[in-house]
């Protein structure tokens, strides 16, 4: 609202929307949506290799002590997977104006 109160009218505001500058107004918020998800999916992949190492680790020195941990990390990274893709899949669904949005 605060945006929209900076405009003198609709008008203006519409036009700004127009420009290049507009148009990387409302890009931000996808691009900080795809950084937040490779984030996710980075933290997925070091939690899943570490909670191998640890997997690797107990077989190969075979101490039942690693497979706990290595089973959390693995089960952290795996939940990191998912919420990436479930957020990958909805920011694309919330910002693809081309495709109608479908209801599941």
């Amino acid at each position: 609202m605060k945006l929209i109160d900076k405009f003198g009218s609709s008008a203006e505001f519409v036009k700004f929307l127009e420009s290049s500058s507009g148009q990387q107004f409302l890009e931000q918020p996808r691009r900080m949506s795809r950084e937040r998800t490779l984030g996710a999916i980075t933290a997925a992949l070091v939690c899943t290799f570490i909670g191998l190492a640890f997997l690797g680790c107990g077989l190969v020195f075979r101490d039942p002590g690693f497979y706990v941990p290595a089973f959390i990390l693995m089960g952290i990274g795996l939940a990191f997977f998912i919420s990436s893709a479930i957020s990958w899949k909805l920011t694309k669904q919330w910002t693809d104006t081309t495709a109608p949005i479908s209801n599941p």
